[in-house]
């Protein structure tokens, strides 16, 4: 209902992007992601701009290459999935967060700012009330040319501390030495592991 109200009164089109072909997933309805999205595809058969919203790979499974490569056709993405952020900021191109965690607030700040951050995020838990995502899709259009100069400025440092972060995990070394929980004591890695609840492991860092 969200999408066929968003295209029907607005100039935007929309690809959706399945991402988990796991089935399991999806329990008994569907077979994955893909599958779910071309239902939807078909339920909005009778929306006025269903020309405008089409299904990635139309459906099919498709390496993450092919997602990064089409991210400069479209002006923004609108993801609960962190990495697709990710991925769509590295390549320039503006995202709204359907935040489940804290840190999709985080990531949002850091790269659009305090100011304009917030706005670029709807809790997951407000996507099913009546008009929530239309309204978020209206913000976020209307916000896309502030978002992209903001995001432009950040990307640099994001980058420099992205590569940070890789330089630390292989230029340094890590072993496990011991394990212990809330229900055993800390033991040698070698000794059996009576239970895993509230595991604490303690390494040694070179």
């Amino acid at each position: 209902h969200e999408l066929c109200t968003i295209t029907s009164h607005t100039n935007t089109s929309v690809l959706l992007v399945p991402h988990d072909f796991r089935g399991w997933r999806m329990g008994e309805s569907f077979r994955d992601e893909g599958y779910f999205y071309l239902e939807i595809r078909r339920l909005m058969g009778n929306c006025s701009g269903v020309a405008h919203v089409r299904v990635f790979n139309r459906g099919y499974v498709y390496e993450p290459t092919e997602s990064r490569a089409v991210l400069p056709l479209v002006h923004g993405t609108i993801s609960g999935l962190m990495h697709l952020l990710l991925i769509s900021a590295g390549a320039g191109i503006p995202g709204f967060a359907l935040s489940s965690q804290p840190k999709f607030e985080n990531l949002q700040r850091d790269l659009y700012g305090v100011g304009l951050g917030p706005q670029l995020v709807l809790p997951a838990d407000d996507v099913a009330a009546q008009g929530a995502l239309f309204r978020a899709v209206l913000s976020f259009t209307a916000h896309l040319d502030e978002a992209s100069r903001a995001l432009k400025q950040a990307i640099p440092a994001a980058k420099e501390m992205a590569m940070r972060n890789f330089d630390a995990i292989f230029t340094s070394s890590a072993s496990l030495t011991s394990f212990a929980s809330d229900c055993c004591p800390a033991q040698p890695l070698a000794a059996p592991w009576p239970c895993i609840g509230g595991t604490t492991i303690e390494t040694t860092h070179n």
